[in-house]
């Protein structure tokens, strides 16, 4: 496989490959600015297309917000499945806060659209 992101020198990187039906899909990032907690992980923090949304379990009626700085919602949907692919292309570069709701538990991020 080739992979094409420009990477900066001095910094680690987490790969991760996961297979989805028959093709393998990867994402990257920088290490130090993963967001993870043990109950959910949302990746690429730093992201152009796809933002990835993983849970550890699926409890009743988990979710996702994405909202501006400003506050203003702009995607808001169910997570069906543990793991979840977001389309974010349509979106404008900038800075967003994405919130994950499990059950109980509750989990903000911050996400850089290029």
């Amino acid at each position: 496989y080739y992979f094409s992101e420009t990477y900066q020198s001095n910094t680690s990187y987490v790969l991760q490959v996961r297979k989805e039906g028959k093709k393998l899909r990867y994402t990257t990032g920088p290490l130090g600015n993963a967001s993870t907690a043990e109950w959910v992980k949302v990746y690429p923090t730093l992201c152009s297309d796809n933002l990835f949304i993983d849970l550890q379990s699926i409890s009743s009626n988990p979710e996702y917000t994405v909202n501006d700085l400003s506050g203003k919602l702009i995607l808001k949907a169910a997570l069906n499945e543990q793991y979840n692919k977001i389309d974010m292309s349509k979106l404008s570069p900038g800075n967003y806060l994405i919130s994950v709701t499990n059950n109980n538990a509750h989990m903000n991020f911050k996400i850089i659209k290029n």
